[in-house]
């Protein structure tokens, strides 16, 4: 029988209560709504505007407002929201938080019909992503309740739909078809960032690192060069297809990993022990400092030097854990490559891009790419098969 701990039971009740609590608040927050007042999660902080206590109701903050009929403007003139959010960002102009303007801010900006006088309360909601993180997602318009006359207009209603239709509108590049690129997902660079499909002049692919060009917010923080993509492909394709030939190789390639985990879980164990000791010594400081046993000056030294030592420790151990969780990943993994390999065994070479696709799947394929074009495999991979030669441009 279950035994149900009292623990268990309490944090299940609470949960309940959490959520009896979040309906009544929501239901009594539409009530007020329907009424004509302006609730919380309507958007009091909106850029743009200030809210008034007293009132209820936001009014006109005319500095930020001439920001944001300079957005809509640019906007309904065919700037994306990429360059408008840069724009903004050269200028030294901040969001109503402080911080620099994203593309999804701006998006988010000129969809509010707030800006033309309308406001809405349930448009949207949040959906957790685990810790502080979410989303928002749109609610069912039906749902959504107008709240009359708590939001002056600061662009009007002709260039708010203006704004809209050129939103809507695709901004593909002209004379563009559609790519495929067979790693998408399995190939990252070296500095840690996805390696993603690039189109030069409209008719040659290449993969390239994310953060070798520019966002909204950051620099480019990469130096990695352009890889042809057909020279990478091919070359990695023929790696997997010499693999998936020869099943028997991957099978004593996972046995050969999987026989190093009691190596890296001894190894683990003692970098944790170790990194625990630092974090002792580095506590134990700062009592003897704070009783005035020693100085500032040698607690600030010492404590340095601990850091430090825990840093290269804690960098070790990050290592160690994705071995090991690598080496988990191979658990269950043979027999889904000899059921593969069976079926694809007499027509390995005739195989299309989802096929294709979906070897590197099973095979669990992981492309490490460095900044000089050289281009490593993981996963079910002997050692003797893991690079492949220089394919940048």
């Amino acid at each position: 029988m279950l035994k149900t701990e009292p623990d268990d039971v309490k944090g299940y009740a609470a949960q309940i209560e959490r959520e009896r609590i979040k309906e009544r608040t929501l239901r009594g927050k539409r009530s007020r709504a329907r009424m004509g007042f302006m609730v919380q999660a309507t958007g009091k902080g909106l850029f743009g505007y200030r809210y008034v206590r007293e009132t209820k109701s936001r009014v006109i903050y005319e500095p930020e407002a001439e920001i944001v009929r300079r957005i809509f403007d640019a906007c309904r003139h065919g700037d994306t929201c990429y360059t408008i959010a840069v724009g903004l960002n050269d200028d030294g102009i901040c969001t109503f938080a402080g911080n620099k303007w994203h593309p999804l801010t701006v998006k988010r900006m000129v969809t509010n019909p707030a800006y033309k006088g309308t406001t809405l309360f349930g448009r949207t909601k949040r959906i957790p992503l685990g810790g502080k993180r979410f989303r928002l997602e749109q609610r069912n318009p039906e749902d959504w309740i107008e709240i009359p006359g708590v939001t002056p207009a600061i662009v009007s209603e002709g260039m708010f739909e203006a704004a809209q239709t050129m939103l809507s509108q695709p901004r593909r590049n002209p004379g563009r078809t559609s790519r495929r690129y067979l790693l998408t997902g399995h190939i990252e660079c070296e500095c840690g960032a996805p390696v993603v499909g690039s189109c030069l002049n409209h008719s040659y692919r290449y993969y390239r690192c994310r953060s070798t060009w520019p966002t909204s917010t950051r620099p480019k923080t990469c130096d990695g060069t352009y890889i042809r993509a057909d020279r990478l492909e091919e070359a990695v394709w023929n790696k997997i297809r010499q693999i998936l030939q020869d099943p028997e190789m991957i099978i004593a390639e996972i046995k050969r990993q999987q026989g190093g985990s009691s190596v890296i879980e001894e190894e683990t164990a003692r970098l944790e022990a170790s990194v625990r000791r630092l974090e002792e010594q580095e506590h134990r400081l700062i009592r003897l400092f704070g009783i005035g046993e020693v100085t500032e000056e040698y607690v600030t030294r010492e404590v340095r030097q601990v850091k430090k030592a825990r840093e290269i420790l804690e960098r070790d151990l990050f290592q160690l854990r994705e071995q090991r969780r690598e080496i988990i990943s191979l658990d269950g993994l043979s027999e889904q490559v000899l059921a593969f390999c069976s079926r694809i065994a007499k027509r390995i070479d005739e195989l299309g891009f989802d096929e294709k696709r979906a070897a590197l799947s099973a095979l669990q394929i992981r492309i490490v790419v460095g900044r000089d074009g050289n281009a490593r495999l993981k996963g079910a991979i002997p050692k003797n098969l893991a690079t492949t030669e220089r394919t940048s441009a």
